[in-house]
C-alpha cells in the first residue's frame, strides 16, 4: 500500500505496477492497493478480458469503505450497501447508454464544446488541457443527467465534488483533518445537492409542470419504480463514472493532434466540411 502511495507521490504510479509486471508476470499478478486484495490484469488481453466479460466472469467493484465515501451516508449497515449496491448493478439503464440512444444528445453535446472552447480556450495563447476537461466533463456530467446549467449551480457542486474525488486515493482514516475525513463531509455536500434536485423534480412530476418534461437522465429514472434515494446514488455514481473518463479522453486526444499535425488538418477540415 505505502509503495502505490509513494510512487503516486511522485507522480509515476505506473512504476508500481511496472515493476510487478517484471517481477511476477506481465499477463497478471496479485497485490494490495489501499490495503485491498487485487489482481492486476495487463496490457490488451487484460482489457479485452475485463471489458468484454463484465457481468459474466467479472464485475465493477469498489472497495466497501469507497462505496460508503462516494454513495451511502457514513453509518449505513452492511446489508444496505449490499443490497442497494446490487439494485444499482442489476439495472444498469443500457438503453441510456447505446449510440442510438446517445444520439439525442449530440446537439446538447456540441452546444456545450463550443461554449467552452470560446469562453475557456478562444482567448488565451496557452491552456491546461486537462484542468479544462475535467471542468467541462462535470459541467457535461451535471447538463446530461440533471439539467443543471446555471453555472453557479455547477461552481457550488464542482467544490465538494473535487474534495470528494480527492479522497479516493487516500487511506481510509476518517479523523478530523485527515483528506479521507474532508471527503466525507464532501459526499455528504453532493448528495445533498443531488437530491434536492431529484425532489424539486419530482415535485414537478407530482404538480404535472410544463418544467418537468426533459430529456436526461433524471427524468428517465424517476419514470420508474426506484424510490428518490436510490436516484439520488445512481446519479452520483453516474457523475462520477463519467468525470475522470470523459476528461482524460479529451485530453489524450488533444494531446495526440498537438503532435501529429496532419491529424490536426484533417480533423480541422472535416469540422469545416
Amino acid at each position: 500500500m505505502w509503495e502505490y502511495l509513494k510512487a503516486g507521490r511522485l507522480g509515476a504510479p505506473e512504476n508500481f505496477f511496472l515493476e510487478r509486471m517484471a517481477n511476477y508476470s506481465p499477463d497478471v499478478f496479485r497485490t494490495k492497493l489501499l490495503g485491498q486484495d487485487v489482481a492486476v490484469f495487463c496490457g490488451p488481453a487484460g482489457n479485452k478480458l475485463l471489458f468484454t466479460n463484465e457481468n459474466k466472469y467479472v464485475g465493477s467493484w469498489l472497495p466497501k469503505y469507497l462505496y460508503k465515501l462516494v454513495i451511502f451516508a457514513p453509518g449505513t449497515s452492511k446489508e444496505v450497501i449490499e443490497k442497494e449496491t446490487l439494485d444499482i448493478r442489476s439495472n444498469p439503464l443500457p438503453g441510456f447508454l447505446k449510440p442510438e440512444a446517445l444520439k439525442e444528445y449530440i446537439h446538447i453535446m456540441d452546444a456545450m464544446a463550443k461554449d467552452h472552447l470560446e469562453e475557456h480556450w478562444a482567448p488565451y495563447k496557452e491552456v491546461k488541457v486537462f484542468l479544462l476537461a475535467k471542468t467541462y466533463s462535470f459541467s457535461f456530467g451535471c447538463n446530461l443527467l440533471m439539467s443543471v446549467k446555471d453555472s453557479k449551480d455547477i461552481a457550488r457542486m464542482y467544490g465538494p465534488f473535487k474534495e470528494m474525488l480527492s479522497g479516493l486515493s487516500s487511506l481510509p482514516i476518517n479523523f478530523p483533518g485527515t483528506p479521507f475525513n474532508r471527503a466525507v463531509k464532501a459526499s455528504r455536500i453532493i448528495s445533498e445537492e443531488v437530491m434536492a434536485v431529484v425532489k424539486q423534480r419530482r415535485r414537478e412530476i407530482v404538480e404535472n409542470r410544463e418544467t418537468a418534461i426533459r430529456t436526461d437522465i433524471l427524468g428517465k429514472l424517476l419514470e420508474g419504480p426506484e424510490d428518490d434515494g436510490l436516484v439520488c446514488k445512481r446519479i452520483v455514481a453516474f457523475l462520477l463514472g463519467s468525470y475522470n473518463s470523459v476528461s482524460v479522453a479529451i485530453t489524450f486526444t488533444i494531446s495526440h493532434i498537438a503532435q501529429y499535425p496532419h491529424v490536426y488538418e484533417r480533423v480541422f477540415q472535416g469540422m469545416n466540411i
